[in-house]
C-alpha cells in the first residue's frame, strides 16, 4: 500500500499521543462540559456509505484489493461502511438490462455482481440503485450524455425498466435493493450520464407509472426521490405535501455541491427519511493531511444536527483519481494511498449502526470542539463523536452523562499521526469522566449502559 507521505516529527507524535484522549483525575468548576441526555432522542441512522466505483476496485490484484474492500466496508479491519449507491447501468460503461425496445438482458454486470457480493459479505447493509440517464433510444435526444428528457411515451416503459432490474437483480444474482431512485441531479444537463427531469414530471412519473408498477409486481423496494446537486427537497416536495401521493416516497435526497446545509423539514413532518445521498471535494489538489479529514468530521457533525439526515454518504469509495472525489485513491492494480478522510467518515460509519438513534448532546462547549451522541436502544452501546477543529489548542471538556451511567468509555483517535487508533479506557466516576481532545483530532467514544433494560419494541 502507498503511504500518505506525512513527515512526523518523534516529538510532534509523542505530543500527539499526551493530548489525544487522556483522564484528568479532577476536574476545576470552569471545565467546559458537555451534557449527554439519553432521553432526548432525534433521528433514526440508516447508515454511512458511499456509491461504489466497482470497475476500479475490481481490476486491482490480490490481496490489495481486499484490502480496499475490509477498508471501506469491514467493522473490525476497516470504517465499516453500511450504505452502498449504485449506478443502475445505462449501457455506457456499465450494460443495461434493456439494450433496445422489447429486449431483455438477464446477464448482469460481473463486476458489478461482485461487488455487491462482497459489500454484502462483509456487513453492507443497505444497496440502492440510482439512473443518472435511462439507456438512449428512451430519451428525446438519443443520447445518454447532455441532459435530454425521458420520451413521454416511455414512462410506462421505464417504470416497467425499474421494476425489472430489482426483480432481475433478486432473481438471478440474489441482490436485494434497499430503494430505486429514478433520476439523479435531474435539474443538471451534465457532459456526461444525465436526464431532465422537472418536479411536475416526476411527480407524474411516481404517482402514474412507477408506483403502480411497483405495486402490481409486489416489490416493497423503497422509492427514493431527490438527488439535486443542490441541498433542497424541491423534486420530492410536490409529492410529499399531496395527501394522495406523499405515501409513494419512502426517502427523500439530495446532495449539497451548491448552497448551504440547512434543515428541509418538510421529509421529517411527513414521516421520511432524509439521506444526504452524495458529496465530496471536487476541486483543488489531492489532500491526505488531518485537516481535510477534520473539515469532512465538520460537514458530516453539521448535517446530522441540522437537517438531522437519517444517512450520510461520500461520493466515491475507491477510485483512479488525482482529485479528491474518493474515500481511497488507486494508484495502480498494486498500490492505492490511503487520505485521512476514510477516518473521518469512519469515526461515524464504524461505530454509529444502522437502528441506532441520535442523542442530545451540547453540541459546540468551546468554540471550535464540536459533539454529537448516538444510542443502539436495544443494547444500551452509545458514542460520542467529538471534532476539534482547533489547530492550535487541545480543549479539556467534562461530559456528564444524564439518565444513564457506564464504568468506562473506549477512545479511537484519529489525528496527524493516528488513524482511528484505540486508547486507554477512561474511567466514569459518578456519571462523568473529563477528556482532553488535542489540537486538529477526532475522537469517537464508545460504551455500554450499566445494567440496561431495553426499551420494549414499538
Amino acid at each position: 500500500m502507498k503511504k500518505t507521505g506525512l513527515r512526523i516529527t518523534t516529538a510532534l507524535l509523542s505530543a500527539s499521543l499526551a493530548l489525544g484522549a487522556l483522564p484528568i483525575s479532577g476536574h476545576a468548576e470552569s471545565t467546559p462540559a458537555v451534557s449527554v441526555n439519553w432521553n432526548e432522542v432525534y433521528q433514526q441512522i440508516d447508515g454511512f456509505g458511499f456509491t461504489q466505483e466497482e470497475e476500479c476496485t475490481y481490476n486491482m490484484e490480490e490481496p490489495y484489493r481486499s484490502e480496499v474492500m475490509d477498508l471501506l466496508f469491514d467493522q473490525e479491519k476497516g470504517i465499516g461502511c453500511s450504505i452502498l449507491r449504485s449506478e443502475i447501468g445505462c449501457g455506457e460503461s456499465k450494460p443495461t438490462i434493456m439494450p433496445s425496445e422489447g429486449v431483455l438482458d438477464k446477464t448482469g454486470d460481473p463486476r458489478e455482481i461482485w461487488y455487491f457480493q462482497q459489500a454484502l459479505a462483509r456487513g453492507v447493509d443497505k444497496i440502492y440503485g440510482t439512473v443518472w440517464s435511462p439507456p438512449s433510444w428512451m430519451k428525446t435526444h438519443d443520447n445518454v450524455n447532455h441532459g435530454g428528457w425521458l420520451k413521454g411515451k416511455y414512462y410506462q416503459t421505464y417504470a416497467d425498466y425499474l421494476a425489472q432490474y430489482v426483480k432481475i437483480y433478486q432473481e438471478e444474482f440474489g441482490i436485494d435493493f434497499y430503494g430505486i431512485s429514478p433520476a439523479n441531479e435531474p435539474e443538471f444537463p451534465a457532459l456526461w450520464k444525465s436526464c431532465l427531469w422537472s418536479s411536475g414530471q416526476m411527480k407524474d412519473f411516481v404517482q402514474n407509472y412507477l408506483y403502480p408498477t411497483f405495486q402490481r409486481e409486489g416489490l416493497t423496494t423503497n422509492i427514493m426521490i431527490g438527488e439535486s446537486g443542490f441541498w433542497t427537497d424541491s423534486v420530492a416536495a410536490p409529492l410529499l405535501k399531496d395527501e394522495n401521493t406523499a405515501h409513494m416516497v419512502d426517502v427523500v435526497t439530495s446532495h449539497q455541491y451548491q448552497g448551504s446545509i440547512k434543515d428541509l423539514p418538510l421529509a421529517r413532518e411527513k414521516g421520511k427519511h432524509l439521506w444526504m445521498s452524495e458529496l465530496c471535494d471536487t476541486v483543488g489538489e489531492y489532500h491526505v493531511e488531518i485537516d481535510d479529514a477534520v473539515g469532512w468530521g465538520k460537514i458530516i457533525h453539521e448535517f446530522m444536527t441540522v437537517p438531522q439526515v437519517n444517512a450520510f454518504l461520500y461520493w466515491r469509495g475507491a477510485h483512479e483519481c488525482d482529485c479528491n472525489q474518493t474515500l481511497i485513491r488507486i494508484d495502480s492494480p498494486t498500490s492505492y494511498t490511503v487520505p485521512k478522510r476514510l477516518y473521518a467518515l469512519g469515526h461515524y460509519s464504524k461505530f454509529v449502526r444502522p437502528g441506532w438513534v441520535r442523542m442530545g448532546a451540547t453540541d459546540e462547549p468551546v468554540p471550535g470542539l464540536l459533539v454529537s451522541a448516538y444510542k443502539d436502544p436495544t443494547s444500551g452501546q452509545f458514542a460520542i463523536v467529538i471534532i476539534n477543529d482547533d489547530r492550535a489548542n487541545a480543549h479539556t471538556v467534562r461530559f456528564d452523562l444524564n439518565e444513564f451511567t457506564a464504568e468506562s468509555v473506549t477512545p479511537y483517535l484519529t489525528d496527524a499521526a493516528n488513524d482511528m487508533q484505540q486508547l486507554q479506557d477512561l474511567p466514569v466516576v459518578d456519571g462523568s469522566f473529563t477528556l482532553t481532545v488535542g489540537a486538529e483530532s477526532m475522537i469517537t467514544l464508545t460504551g455500554n449502559v450499566d445494567a440496561y433494560t431495553p426499551f420494549p419494541a414499538e
